[in-house]
């Protein structure tokens, strides 16, 4: 997979946008995977 390309006027708020979207989706697949069930994330 290439590494994203950013626009430097607006890499900083691509990036928080990115970690406020991916970051609590991977939590709560994590815990999905080792807890089971369903998580409210």
């Amino acid at each position: 997979m290439p590494p994203r390309r950013y626009n430097p006027d607006t890499r900083r708020d691509e990036l928080l946008e990115r970690i406020n979207l991916d970051i609590p989706g991977a939590v709560a697949q994590a815990l999905r995977e080792d807890l089971g069930g369903t998580v409210d994330a």
